[in-house]
């Protein structure tokens, strides 16, 4: 388990150039920070005194709410037991509603699960690294490029925690309330749905009154009472994915991969390979969303962490996605504000899931460098007519984007039922055919194929001299572009027991049996 006190060591809110009035106060600029706070006790009716401490004696307000949520706890807990199977299915299925596009688009895998109280820190310690030297904490780093990505990673922290905290405005979705009627019957749902909602109002308002130091002191003497977790797991790709990209290795790409630059601090990190996996863990229905959304919006941030294998350890170990109390209480705001602003750009609403798609392209370090980051930030939080223009054009692109992948995807999905018509004839003539005709079996899937054939031959490519290693390569390529018109010309190139092979493989693609990655049986 992380050493929650370490957190007053780590990276804060305070001097993040991110925020108006922070890294250097300028003109006319706002105190954003001081804002966010009081709008946000002002809309939860907390009172200067409903924080005031004497001693070792936390106010009376803090008392009276610790001691309510506790109940609330309890009763949820009761209304959980026995249902954690259904709830967790309810989950999967309100998630996939709101991200279904970035499921498939980005290939993840969900394994999400109401679990037990008390199981929560298993599964938390199941995903801790050990470290034997922990990088240097915040406040010893000098290097102002390591420090802006600090203040960077700290920022799309908030933006994380903030999207999940704001998960309890799911709750009232017509959809969570009629999965709940199935679940427990209208009478009980509307008693679990008030118990959820009073849970989440009063965690809000604690955020709020009890300090961040004590916080965190809680939460490390109470490790066992974690009610959600998540981390990101990487499934790796398959034997033959695997063999497939070795044998595309060269001598001088094995030396370098084994280098001794490697091993050096400064070696590029391991980046994320494979299949993502989403696990999280909640002890009721909220807790499970909360930590599922979590856990998405971390795999759209992978990509803004940085390669050198040092600065990402200082980056992380000062910026961790734990809970952490000061994330619970900015998060929710600074995410607000930002969705707010995005949300006025002419064409946030032409796809769904626009605005998660922005978010990962504002923080991959491949899309927009820091600094550009840590001002536009600061714009947007500003709501200057710069940061306006720049996220008008950033959601444009991201809208074109998404545009062209679905014309894509069409055009792929038109051939391929295309190709599965032809295939279904072919299949039919192959059936019914007279017996005393075996000999037109070439002859009739030549002519099957030229007859669908819309890419004709051009003057120069004569496919004829070509080897049937090379045929095959550009076979490969054309599946690979989605070119089922230029697969169906050059199939006509190919010995009769190649063509076969090339037929059987397409068919277990259109079925979906397997991806396509090369056809390796014709040599």
């Amino acid at each position: 388990m992380k050493d929650f006190k370490k957190f007053l060591e780590e990276a804060s809110v305070k001097g993040n150039p991110s925020f108006p009035g922070e890294g250097g106060k300028k003109p006319g600029e706002k105190e954003y920070l001081s804002d966010v706070e009081k709008r946000a006790k002002d809309r939860l009716g907390i009172r200067p005194e409903d924080t005031l401490r004497r001693g070792n004696r936390p106010p009376e307000k803090e008392m009276r709410l610790g001691m309510r949520l506790m109940g609330l706890l309890r009763e949820s807990l009761e209304w959980t037991d026995g249902k954690e199977q259904q709830l967790s299915q309810l989950a999967n299925v309100v998630f996939l509603s709101l991200y279904q596009d970035l499921v498939n688009r980005y290939e993840i895998e969900l394994d999400i699960k109401v679990v037990k109280p008390g199981k929560v820190k298993d599964f938390m310690d199941e995903s801790e690294d050990s470290q034997q030297e922990p990088p240097p904490r915040f406040k010893e780093v000098v290097e102002q490029d390591i420090v802006d990505e600090v203040h960077k990673r700290k920022f799309a922290n908030l933006i994380i925690q903030g999207e999940a905290k704001n998960t309890k405005h799911i709750l009232h979705s017509e959809e969570v309330k009629d999965g709940l009627e199935n679940i427990y019957g209208k009478a009980d749902a509307d008693k679990v749905f008030k118990v959820w909602d009073e849970m989440s109002k009063i965690a809000d308002q604690l955020d709020w009154i009890i300090p961040a130091d004590v916080r965190a002191e809680m939460m490390e003497e109470m490790p066992d009472g974690l009610a959600g977790a998540c981390f990101v797991d990487w499934k790796p790709k398959d034997k033959e994915e695997e063999n497939e990209e070795e044998e595309e290795y060269t001598e001088e790409d094995e030396e370098s991969m084994y280098s001794e630059e490697d091993e050096d601090d400064e070696a590029p990190m391991e980046r994320f390979d494979g299949t993502p996996i989403i696990r999280a863990r909640g002890i009721d229905f909220p807790m499970l969303l909360h930590e599922s959304v979590k856990g998405l919006f971390e795999v759209l941030s992978l990509g803004g962490i940085p390669e050198d294998k040092r600065v990402a350890g200082v980056v992380l170990s000062n910026t961790g996605i734990s809970d952490e109390p000061e994330d619970w209480k900015y998060g929710p705001e600074v995410a607000s504000d930002l969705r707010n602003f995005v949300n006025k750009s002419p064409r946030i609403n032409e796809y769904p899931n626009i605005r998660e798609e922005l978010f990962k392209m504002l923080v991959d370090k491949e899309t927009m460098p820091t600094s550009k980051f840590l001002e536009l930030m600061r714009g947007i939080l500003s709501e200057t007519d710069t940061a306006r223009s720049e996220i008008n054009r950033l959601v444009a692109k991201v809208a074109d984007t998404i545009k062209q992948e679905k014309e894509v995807e069409s055009k792929y999905e038109r051939d391929m039922e295309e190709y599965e018509r032809q295939m279904m004839e072919w299949e039919e003539y192959q059936k019914n055919k007279p017996e005393e005709e075996p000999a037109q079996e070439e002859d009739e899937i030549e002519k099957l194929i030229r007859g669908s054939q819309q890419q004709q031959q051009k003057p120069n490519d004569d496919y004829s001299t070509r080897s049937q290693r090379q045929i095959m390569d550009e076979i490969d390529s054309a599946l690979d572009s989605g070119d089922m018109d230029k697969v169906k010309m050059l199939s006509q190139y190919l010995k009769k027991e190649s063509k076969e092979i090339v037929l059987r493989e397409l068919k277990m693609i259109l079925e979906g049996k397997t991806p396509h990655t090369k056809i390796k049986k014709i040599k």
